[in-house]
């Protein structure tokens, strides 16, 4: 563990900090350029194992999109999902 206080977690608040930690960086890559271009999103499983998020904004929404799609690496392991997002 790289993180002596995240070691230091009991078990379920390391998994709840990864789960949460997930969102956050989904999140704020939605923000990519800090202009709060994203109005509004909806999340949907469209199966066991693929989340569809779609994002409604101003602008062209293309590089929040795709840099959300980077960062969802962690989203995808620890909620064991493919994420899609239009």
């Amino acid at each position: 563990m790289r993180h002596v206080a995240f070691a230091q977690l009991s078990p379920f608040q390391q998994d709840v900090v990864g789960k949460l930690s997930a969102i956050l960086r989904v999140a704020d890559a939605l923000d990519y350029h800090h202009q709060s271009k994203i109005k509004d999103l909806t999340c949907k499983m469209q199966s066991k194992k693929k989340l569809a998020i779609h994002v409604n904004g101003k602008g062209d929404l293309t590089r929040e999109i795709d840099y959300a799609l980077e960062k969802a690496d962690l989203m995808n392991k620890v909620y064991d999902v493919e994420t899609v997002i239009d």
